[in-house]
């Protein structure tokens, strides 16, 4: 099955562009399959990007900061997921799959907001198109939204955090 493979090329690609990635618990049954994607449900999303044929059956959601200082740590990050769904024809396996950026930034702080964090991972658990959460960059958003996206119906979001890498 390719649905795993691609969460993981995608964490892989996060990482390979200069990120370290962990996982949260994943699922064991795959999200039922909807005529509709429907969007992530957090109020500061951009609209859902699909390449491939037919309409999209399950949505990742790059949760990032898209405000600046952040912003030019989130760009490469997004482009490294459409490049891999593009070389995938937007599919995992026998699932056609959507890609939502969703602002994990406060408004006017340029920061991740715990708070807001939460109640996205909320609005990701409860929609059950979401097949997989990439993001966030921050460690107090992150300590917020994966035990949110763990408890999600199913058994849990998967999850791929970007990090920075340690220097030495």
């Amino acid at each position: 099955m390719r649905r795993p493979a691609l969460l993981l090329a995608l964490a892989a690609l996060v990482t390979l562009a200069g990120c370290g990635g962990s996982a949260s618990p994943t699922a064991t049954e795959p999200p039922a399959l909807s005529t509709r994607v429907l969007p992530a449900g957090a109020v500061r999303c951009a609209p859902l990007e699909y390449g491939g044929e037919g309409q999209p059956d399950v949505l990742v959601v790059a949760a990032l900061p898209l405000t600046r200082p952040a912003l030019p740590r989130a760009l490469p990050l997004l482009d490294a997921m459409r490049a891999v769904l593009d070389r995938e024809g937007w599919r995992a396996g026998q699932l056609r799959v959507a890609l939502q950026a969703c602002d994990e930034a406060a408004p006017r702080v340029a920061a991740e907001s715990p708070e807001r964090c939460a109640e996205d991972a909320a609005a990701y658990a409860a929609n059950p198109t979401v097949l997989a959460v990439v993001g966030p960059l921050g460690t107090a958003c992150a300590e917020a939204m994966l035990p949110v996206l763990a408890s999600a119906p199913g058994g849990g979001l998967r999850s791929s955090r970007p990090a920075r890498p340690r220097r030495a």
